[in-house]
This record gives C-alpha cells, sequence and structure tokens, in this order.
C-alpha cells in the first residue's frame, strides 16, 4: 500500500524532524557541558584566546582548597554568563576572582565586596551578585538599587590602593603621572599592556635594559624618552626625574617633586601620581617579572 504526501505533509514532516534534531543537539551540548566542567581553565582558554592576558596573570591554586583568579577590572565585560557558570559549577574548589584592588568576588558564595588577601574572604561591604537566568547583577547592600555586573563604577577605587597594574594603567587615563623605568621593564611588557600605556598617551618603546621617563599633565604628554644611557627631565620649577637601566651600569630611578624623591626605587616600572600638585601616590611594579608584583 502506498502512501502518498502532500507538499502540505512534507513541510510538517520536515518541520518535526528539525524540532527532534534540535533537542538532540541540545542535549548533547548539556551533556558535554557536565563533562567539560571539570577542566574550567581549558574552557576558558578556548572561550577567550589570550586567556592568561585576560587574568593579568595565571591563576593561582592557594594549596588549601582555594583557586584565585586574578582579574584586571579593565576586562571585567570579558567575563561572560558562561564563564560564571563554569566556575560556579566547578566544585571542587573554592574560585575566588580577585580584581587586585581590594576587592574581589567569592564565586561560590555569590558575593563582591572587600577581599581579605589573608582568609582570602570577602570580609566588609558586601554585595550580592544575583542569577537572573542569563545574565548577573549586583544587590547594592543599601537595597536601592541593582547594577548589572559589566556596569559597576570600579573608577571610583583609589588610585592608591590598586595593586594590579592593568587596573592601575586604566586608572591614569586623563591623570598627571610619572614613569621611570629602573633596571628593566620590558620581560614581561605585553601588548595589553602597551595597548593601556597608549591609551595614556605615551608611546613606551622601552628596549631590553633601557632607560625610560614619561611625563604626562593632566591626560597630556609632557615629556616622552627612552634609550640605553641615564634619561634626565626638569621641568625648570620643582620637578626632576631621572631614570638609568640596567644597561647603563648603575640602575636609577628618582622622581623629585618639590626636593622630596618619591620613587619606590624598585625593578621595573616606577610611578608616581599627582593630584593639583600633591603626590597621592608612588607605587612599582615589576615588569621584568611575569607577576608583575606591586610595591609601595
Amino acid at each position: 500500500m502506498t502512501i502518498k504526501i502532500d507538499q502540505r505533509g512534507k513541510r510538517i514532516i520536515s518541520l518535526i524532524l528539525s524540532v527532534v534534531l534540535t533537542l538532540l543537539c541540545v542535549m548533547s551540548l548539556k551533556n558535554s557541558k557536565v563533562v567539560e566542567a571539570a577542566d574550567d581553565l581549558v574552557l576558558l582558554e578556548k572561550r577567550h584566546p589570550g586567556y592568561w592576558n585576560w587574568l593579568g596573570s595565571k591563576s593561582i591554586n592557594t594549596g588549601s582548597g582555594t583557586v584565585i583568579y586574578p582579574v584586571s577590572k579593565l576586562y571585567i565585560d570579558d567575563i561572560s554568563y558562561d564563564d560564571w557558570l563554569l566556575l560556579k559549577n566547578t566544585t571542587n574548589e573554592r574560585r575566588i576572582v580577585d580584581f587586585g584592588d581590594g576587592t574581589g568576588i567569592d564565586v561560590s558564595q555569590s558575593m563582591y565586596g572587600k577581599l581579605d588577601r589573608d582568609s582570602w574572604a570577602i570580609s566588609a561591604e558586601i554585595d550580592t551578585i544575583d542569577d537572573h537566568g542569563d545574565y548577573l547583577s549586583l544587590s547594592k547592600s543599601d537595597g536601592k538599587n541593582h547594577y548589572g555586573i559589566n556596569g559597576i563604577n570600579f573608577t571610583e577605587t583609589p588610585v592608591n590602593k590598586i595593586t594590579n597594574l592593568y587596573t592601575y594603567l586604566y586608572q591614569l587615563q586623563g591623570r598627571t603621572f610619572i614613569i621611570t623605568v629602573y633596571d628593566d621593564a620590558s620581560v614581561s611588557w605585553n601588548d595589553n599592556l602597551q595597548s593601556l600605556l597608549e591609551r595614556c598617551g605615551l608611546k613606551g618603546g622601552f628596549g631590553y635594559r633601557d632607560s625610560y621617563i614619561g611625563v604626562v599633565d593632566n591626560g597630556k604628554v609632557v615629556y616622552e624618552n627612552s634609550g640605553h644611557e641615564t634619561i634626565e627631565y626638569f621641568n625648570g620649577q620643582n620637578i626632576y626625574v631621572r631614570s638609568s637601566g640596567y644597561e647603563h651600569g648603575v640602575t636609577n630611578s628618582i622622581i623629585s617633586v618639590d626636593e622630596i624623591d618619591y620613587s619606590i626605587k624598585s625593578r621595573g616600572l616606577n610611578i608616581v601620581v599627582l593630584n593639583d600638585g600633591k603626590v597621592i601616590d608612588s607605587v612599582s611594579f615589576d615588569t621584568w617579572s611575569d607577576s608583575l608584583s606591586c610595591s609601595r
């Protein structure tokens, strides 16, 4: 017996088959997520090419069941809802996102606030992260406002509290500051850091063991130079700057304001930030080391 199917019947059968195939694909994806979530770092690397640049440095396993993810707030927009689920659903260790400026997120507890680096606990000014099924929002502790995670105003963080170089350079835009190189600052310098420096108006361009000075006044470059020999800058009034990279043989960094030398004199970038002529921060970042460690 032959069954004849008209065009309308064919379209219905085709639609049913399409729905069935779609459901099978969805089920397959759900199952694959369960399997792949065991190795979140591999998945994040696939999702974010150049993942370690997104972090600023590699994740840190404290050895006590806690994994720390150092993430510059500059890259907060890159943390997607899927990334959140990936970290949230990996239950083997406690997950902490460290923004490097004294704040962080406890993924397992869905909390954002001040981060105690001794206990890796959110210890004060705690806000709750709400999961809405396809996006996240932040419930402020005053109960009045909800902000999207990607809309948190991180620029309120005082510059002298920031310990992450990516975040720090981002905050320097439009400010008055002086940068020198002590010893060497090139070994762990990367394209993302260079891009952030260029946002501040500077070219950088310091080579291996080079000296370097960059002077910016309210976002406008006043002076910039690099080379193998010692470099000096004097504004004719109250600011004197000197940089000697390792190539010169005698390393040095001087950032003198009103006859007081504020340079940390530590390997890498030494930075002094001013506001209305007053020094509000003096810091160094070791850009020779891949840790990009901060000293004050």
